[in-house]
This record gives structure tokens, C-alpha cells and sequence, in this order.
């Protein structure tokens, strides 16, 4: 919500695509705090999230070259600050979903039998420690 704050207090609010894809970023961020989201949209969280991210680079590469030395001190930086900033932080966001992704007790995976071993999942000596 902040980058929504810094992208409207920033002065370029007629564009309704970045200002959608800001509030589009929000409600993602707010996904996370649902405990257990179905596995279709988890899925479609994590893809919208990678749009996003993207989205956030790529916006704010094409500002760049109007931005000067110390474009970050500069009045209208909001705009492009925000871009920057949104774009990292849908970094965690990737993180978080693809965790949700992989976990070891996905029912899907039970329904199929098929083992929880996956590129990134926790060695087995470590996760009997855990449990």
C-alpha cells in the first residue's frame, strides 16, 4: 500500500495501468496472509507476481533515461522510486508463493503419489529433525 501512497502522492496518477498495477501488487501482498490459499491460486499469484516484477523493471528502465544524477533527491522521484521499489519487493512475494508451492504435504501430490522430492525441499535427515 505504501508504493501506492508513494505512486499517487508522486504527481502521475493518470496513468490507471501502473496505478492498477500497484493496487494489483497490494492484493497480492495481502494473499500472503492467508493461510492456506487453493493451489490454483497460489499459482496464479506467483505468475501475476513475476508479471509484476517485471512490469516494476521494465517501467522503471524506461524512466531512466530522463532521470538525472541524483534522480532519488529529485521532487518528481516518486514515480520512479516506486517502480523500483515494487519491483523488488515483489521479490519475497516470488518467494513466499513458490514456498506455498513446494511444500512437502501438498495434497495434490498425495491424490498422485507422488514423492515430495523436489529441486529445493528440505534433505530428509533435516526434515525428521523437525518433526
Amino acid at each position: 500500500m505504501a508504493l501506492l501512497a508513494t505512486y499517487l502522492v508522486g504527481g502521475e496518477a493518470e496513468n490507471g495501468t501502473c496505478a492498477g498495477m500497484l493496487v494489483t501488487a497490494t492484493g497480492l501482498s495481502f494473499l500472503t496472509f492467508i493461510k492456506d490459499l487453493p493451489l490454483w491460486l497460489t499459482r496464479t499469484a506467483a505468475v501475476f507476481t513475476v508479471v509484476l516484477m517485471f512490469f516494476f523493471f521494465s517501467s522503471f528502465f524506461q524512466l531512466v533515461p530522463t532521470l538525472g544524477a541524483d534522480w532519488y533527491r529529485a521532487p518528481g522521484s516518486l514515480t520512479s522510486l516506486s517502480f523500483l521499489l515494487g519491483a523488488f519487493l515483489m521479490i519475497p512475494l516470488m518467494s513466499e508463493f513458490s514456498c506455498r508451492l513446494k511444500k512437502a504435504d501438498c495434497p495434490r501430490r498425495k491424490q498422485r503419489g507422488v514423492a515430495a522430492r523436489g529441486f529445493f525441499t528440505v534433505p530428509d535427515k533435516v526434515q525428521k529433525q523437525l518433526s
